[in-house]
């Protein structure tokens, strides 16, 4: 018999000015696990995921996890998003908004979005969470944002996607700068040797 494995719930709720994310993430697994419940962009915590369009059509990819430096970018560090431990049997329940038009964002875009972008409807967003058992954890360090919310990694994350259709498409602002997105296979690019993130020894919380 397989171990029990965590569950994700969602749904979305256009209004007229933003799109109502709520979802749950329940850990059924017998053991702690570290959730992803908020993003980081300049080291801004956000309750919104990380947002930009998908390699199908009319697709939004909306993810909370960690996202590798893209090839040939430089950055002066790596911004960690916000997770959150979660006991055997304990729930993460969440609530956010996107505006629409929604923009796409991650941390390694240009903070200024570009002055000409392009409307594109999307008709179904790829909603998904990264999760990882504690044991597991390469570092948990607390933030000064929040008690419970921590920078945390592990090199076996795992996820739990959502494909969500929409009552009606809404606009996604597609930018015409230089904005890397993401493929599936591109989000199991290797970490950099340098990151420093990855040094140092790891503490659990």
């Amino acid at each position: 018999m397989n171990p029990p494995t965590p569950t994700l719930t969602a749904s979305l709720a256009p209004g007229e000015h933003a799109l109502s994310l709520r979802w749950s993430f329940a850990n059924t697994t017998e053991e702690p696990l570290y959730v992803c419940v908020r993003a980081n962009i300049g080291n801004q915590l956000l309750a919104a995921p990380y947002t930009y369009l998908g390699e199908a059509d009319g697709v939004l990819v909306a993810t909370f996890r960690w996202l590798p430096v893209p090839p040939n970018i430089d950055v002066p560090s790596v911004d960690i998003p916000f997770y959150r431990k979660l006991e055997a049997g304990q729930a993460a329940d969440e609530a956010c908004e996107l505006p629409i038009p929604i923009r796409e964002l991650h941390p390694y875009g240009n903070r200024k979005y570009p002055e000409q972008s392009i409307a594109v409807p999307v008709s179904k967003v790829a909603f998904s969470v990264e999760y990882f058992l504690a044991r597991d954890a390469l570092f948990a360090r607390e933030t000064p944002h929040d008690p419970v919310l921590l920078h945390a990694k592990s090199e076996r994350a795992a996820f739990r996607e959502q494909l969500l259709p929409l009552e009606r498409p809404v606009n996604v602002l597609k930018r015409t700068d230089r904005f890397f997105r993401y493929s599936k296979a591109e989000l199991t690019l290797p970490e950099r040797p340098e990151n420093p993130l990855s040094q140092g020894r790891p503490r659990s919380v």
